[in-house]
C-alpha cells in the first residue's frame, strides 16, 4: 500500500485527494474491490491487489480512506469537528469569497475563532489545508463540500452507486 500513497502523493498532491479524485469517484467514502481495482488500474498502478490486500488486511469488503491514511482522515474529522463547534457551517470557509476559493492566509483568518495560538495548533491547521487543498495553494468550496460528507459519514447526493454497482467512465 505504501507504493499506492506514493503515487497519489506524486499524481495529486496528497493521498486524500487523489483518494477523492481517483478512487472514490462516487463520494460514497467506502469502496468495493472491483471499483478500488478498476480506479487503480485508471491511474497506472500495477499491484492493486497487493495493495487491497495490504489495505484491508484480508478482512474487510471495502477500503476507506481511514484504511488509505489513517492519519489525515483523523486530523480532517478533528478539524471539522472544531470548526463546526467553535465557528460555525464549514461552508463559511469560502463563501465570503466571491470565487468561492481561498489561500493560507484567509483560511486562518477563517480559523480564528478557534483561537490557534500555540504552533502546533497553527501547523495542524496548516496540514489541514495541505490536505484538503491537495498542494494547490487554494481550498474551495468543493473541497468544503466534501469535508461535511466524509465527516458526517453520508453519501452525498452524487453519490447514489453502491459499491457493487457498475462505475461510469470519467477520464481522470
Amino acid at each position: 500500500a505504501q507504493s499506492l500513497r506514493r503515487l497519489l502523493r506524486r499524481r495529486f498532491g496528497h493521498c486524500v485527494r487523489g483518494w477523492r479524485e481517483a478512487v472514490d469517484l462516487h463520494r460514497a467514502h467506502c469502496i468495493g474491490r472491483s471499483h478500488f481495482f478498476q480506479a487503480l488500474r485508471r491511474i497506472g498502478f500495477t499491484d492493486s491487489q497487493r495493495a487491497w490486500d495490504e489495505l484491508t488486511m484480508g478482512k474487510k469488503s471495502q477500503v476507506t480512506l481511514s484504511d488509505l491514511d489513517d492519519g489525515a482522515a483523523k486530523l480532517l474529522s478533528e478539524f471539522y469537528s472544531d470548526f463546526t463547534k467553535t465557528v460555525g457551517s464549514i461552508h463559511d470557509l469560502t463563501a465570503w469569497s466571491e470565487s468561492l476559493r481561498i489561500k493560507f492566509p484567509d483560511f486562518l483568518e477563517q480559523c480564528e475563532p478557534m483561537e490557534p495560538e500555540l504552533p502546533s495548533e497553527k501547523a495542524k491547521l496548516k496540514a489541514v489545508f495541505t490536505i484538503l487543498s491537495g498542494g494547490t495553494g487554494r481550498l474551495t468550496a468543493d473541497d468544503c463540500v466534501w469535508l461535511e460528507d466524509f465527516c458526517s459519514h453520508r453519501p452525498s447526493k452524487r453519490a447514489s452507486v453502491s459499491s457493487d454497482e457498475e462505475e461510469p467512465t470519467r477520464s481522470v
